[in-house]
């Protein structure tokens, strides 16, 4: 389900190179240990799902996860590189991420994007 573009997000370290996304659930931040966000809901409430791996968040059993690019970026000063990154339950087994990044990379702003590279993943 997409999530809504007015959900508020806390960024973590604003200003600084961005490790992780914290999503507040309930407009409030995630408590040491939580209950099951599973239950009853009807079409209209909007359920959001979120979990960090950061090193000062609560231990989830996917632990720290690096998703390595087959062919690494080669960056100087001016390189954008520019992308999405999705990730949603696996189909078959609901512990499991399927998770797919695109990107394209630019010298320069004046330059037109390479190739899109596309790369998926199962996290178990």
């Amino acid at each position: 389900m997409p999530i809504s573009p007015s959900t508020k997000v806390h960024v973590v370290h604003e200003g600084s190179p961005v490790v992780v996304e914290v999503w507040p659930l309930g407009g409030k931040f995630q408590p040491k240990r939580r209950a099951s966000q599973g239950g009853i809901k009807t079409p209209s409430e909007e359920k959001i799902t979120s979990f960090s791996t950061g090193p000062e968040s609560v231990p989830t059993h996917w632990k720290q996860t690096i998703f390595l690019l087959n062919e690494p970026i080669r960056a100087y000063e001016g390189t954008i590189v520019a992308g999405t990154f999705s990730c949603r339950k696996s189909d078959e087994n609901t512990r499991e991420l399927d998770v797919e990044i695109r990107y394209s990379v630019k010298s320069d702003e004046a330059s037109p994007p390479g190739d899109l590279i596309i790369q998926m993943y199962k996290v178990r």
